[in-house]
């Protein structure tokens, strides 16, 4: 069979009507690419890295060489760098911050609906989007250029997330350290960054009080040993973000050992970062007792917060289905410190990161051979880190060089060089006494409506501008398997809107942010900061898509989002067998919803 049969017999099975309705005014209805011979190939990602570059082009209007990128040597080397991208320091401390935030087990029924109908098909489509076309976020639009902006707000969020969670990276090298000590810092009193109200295993609360009051009813407000080597020690917290105090030396150089080691990883060019798992039930169950008070308090129904759609899609976008065990641990060990304090789970001074840097180091203080324990459970965390890290930089660094990729390819160590450098030394910030106060503000805005808009308008391009079933055509040419109907309706409809409806009533109760139950409230400058961080980004993307349209473009007005709005000559397979079928085929449009709904969401043939 000839190429021009080929395209013919393609173009049957897919149910391209060269006679359909035209998408709008001045518009081709259908993409047609050059006749080639077909080969029928299905990419079972064994492919090797063959080199620096090969010619071609990866946009409409230039002929720049295109990167070949280093592609995994099997699926199961794939599988562990998906797993390693995907699990970070936000599931040991994000999830169990929202559980707590938002009302117990409550909070769990909104998280495991939007888990099953978003988050899994989400998450899906961004993993088939990356591996089908090789390209970074950025070119990755060559789907639809008139959305290119969304590949730079990626970029920033990427670079925005690398920076301030550097801090949390630096806390985790610093535990490290102290895991090494004879008996654990965190595990006694009497250390001098202790007070007179510090509380350990051994002791009596009775003795303390009288030792503090002639009065055995007086209340007082004890913290455990874990709590004060936390914030006196670790963080030498101040009162505010307006006090910022001085730069902790030991935190600024935890965080630049924790980045020498990512920029090493980028220099040798690690593919996949091995991962050590501690068992978190071990640390559960062993808290048992009151403990499991905790654990009750995570599985129970208290009053529901209206702000707990809108944290449900952030962690479930964070964290999914790993932040669980976290959450075990860490309400385990709050029970405990809540029956030692004689304080209420939910009157205990924990938010934010603080609940797993309190929550955890206690744990570990009371297992058998704590210093072992200790020692594993941070290295494990530091290999999370790095692994997290290296793929989000990673992410930054190919943006960068893909920009003009025959120029840049050759100065990729010089660029990650010194945007490591610009990095750790931006971070200074975050490694002074009010550092803590910049994190959780920083997190609070940048996760809220920057992520899930972002997520939004994937979903909207994928299903309605490319197609869902032209897009599930794309996956079955890479894996041999084609997504389900179900999956598609769901592309299509359910995530649209479920997170519009989610997006629009978060936006009317939004409000500030706040640290602990009544406590620390965020100054007005420190609000409208946030406001910008939160909303610039999504702004940029309608920015991008106006220079594109109104300066870039030609011809009408119509014309011009026409073009923007279907593939350019950049988009394509990543692998070369699989683009000699993508390029025999060509697509008509629809014009009508109707029409969209039966072929791009149902998959119905043309004639049918």
């Amino acid at each position: 069979m000839n190429a021009a049969a080929n395209k013919l017999e393609l173009q049957r099975l897919n149910g391209v009507d060269s006679n359909a309705d035209e998408f709008g005014a001045g518009c081709e209805s259908t993409d047609v690419k050059d006749d080639v011979a077909v080969d029928i190939y299905v990419n079972d990602g064994s492919v090797s890295h063959s080199g620096d570059y090969a010619s071609g082009s990866n946009d409409s209007s230039s002929t720049r060489p295109e990167a070949v990128r280093e592609t995994w040597s099997g699926r199961f080397e794939f599988l562990l760098s998906v797993v390693g991208y995907t699990v970070g320091l936000g599931n040991i401390w994000r999830f169990p911050y929202f559980v707590k935030r938002n009302g117990g087990g409550v909070a769990l029924i909104p998280f495991l609906l939007f888990l099953v109908s978003c988050g899994g098909p989400l998450y899906y489509i961004e993993v088939c989007l990356g591996q089908f076309s090789g390209k970074s976020p950025v070119n990755v639009w060559d789907i639809c250029p008139l959305f290119r902006g969304i590949g730079f707000v990626m970029v920033g969020l990427s670079l925005m997330y690398i920076w301030y969670f550097g801090a949390c990276f630096a806390w985790v090298i610093y535990y490290l350290f102290h895991s090494f000590h004879p008996r654990l810092a965190w595990a006694t009193c009497g250390q001098p960054w202790n007070t007179d109200l510090c509380i350990d295993a051994s002791t009596n609360l009775t003795e303390k009080k009288l030792q503090l009051a002639s009065n055995i009813s007086a209340k007082f407000k004890f913290s455990t040993s874990a709590t004060e080597f936390w914030e006196n020690n670790v963080l030498a917290k101040s009162h505010g973000i307006d006090d910022l105090g001085s730069v902790q030396l030991h935190l600024l150089g935890c965080l630049a050992l924790g980045w020498l080691v990512v920029y090493l990883c980028l220099w040798k060019g690690v593919k996949s970062l091995g991962k050590l798992w501690i068992e978190a039930a071990v640390q559960c169950f062993y808290s048992l007792g009151p403990a499991w008070g905790g654990v009750i308090t995570m599985a129970s129904f208290n009053k529901f917060n209206h702000n707990a759609f809108r944290d449900t899609m952030i962690v479930c976008f964070a964290d999914g289905f790993t932040g669980f065990s976290g959450g075990l641990v860490v309400f385990s060990v709050l029970g405990f410190l809540a029956k030692e304090t004689g304080v209420s789970i939910d009157n205990l001074p924990f938010s934010g990161a603080s609940l797993a840097f309190i929550a955890y180091p206690e744990a570990l203080s009371r297992l058998p051979i704590p210093n072992l324990w200790a020692v594993l459970f941070f290295v494990t965390l530091i290999l999370v880190s790095v692994d997290t890290t290296f793929g989000t930089f990673e992410t930054v660094i190919n943006a960068i060089v893909d920009y003009d990729f025959r120029r840049l390819h050759r100065y990729r160590i010089h660029i990650t060089s010194l945007l490591t450098v610009l990095i750790i030394v931006g971070s200074i910030p975050l490694c002074t006494s009010g550092g803590y106060y910049i994190f959780m503000l920083t997190d609070w805005y940048i996760a809220t409506f920057n992520i899930v808009f972002v997520a939004l308008l994937e979903t909207i391009v994928i299903s309605w501008i490319y197609g869902a079933n032209r897009f599930s055509e794309d996956i079955e040419m890479m894996t041999g398997n084609r997504p389900p109907l179900l999956v598609r309706v769901v592309w299509s409809l359910v995530i649209p809107i479920f997170i519009s409806t989610i997006l629009i009533t978060s936006a009317i109760n939004f409000g500030a942010p706040s640290i602990g139950k009544g406590g620390y409230q965020y100054p007005y400058y420190a609000v409208v900061l946030g406001d910008v961080l939160a909303f610039a980004p999504l702004i940029s993307i309608f920015a991008v898509a106006a220079v594109l349209v109104f300066i870039k473009g030609t011809g009408t007005l119509t014309q011009r989002v026409c073009q923007l709005t279907r593939p350019s000559k950049g988009w394509r397979p990543n692998d070369k067998k699989a683009e000699q079928i993508f390029n025999s085929k060509s697509y008509t449009y629809r014009e009508t919803l109707l029409e969209r709904i039966k072929y791009d969401v149902l998959g119905w043939p043309s004639n049918s």
